[in-house]
């Protein structure tokens, strides 16, 4: 689980490097902000996945190389 003390700060970084939009929005006399990925954001979401799933298959490699001869 990710704190409100970690989130925030996370959202205002990213938001800051362009990768996110902020919209904010009155609900029940309470402001609201909306987050939502900027296309920055999401071709920035594409690259760490693509990052992420090599990091994987390294990983993998390592840990069980008889398997990756496999694929």
């Amino acid at each position: 689980n990710i704190t409100e003390g970690a989130l925030y700060p996370a959202l205002h970084k990213l938001e800051a490097e362009g990768l996110l939009d902020v919209e904010v929005e009155k609900v029940d006399n309470r402001m609201r902000k909306y987050y939502k990925l900027t296309e920055s954001g999401e071709k920035e979401t594409v690259n760490r996945l693509a990052e992420l799933e090599e990091f994987i298959k390294n990983m993998q490699n390592l840990v069980n190389p008889k398997l990756s001869l496999d694929i």
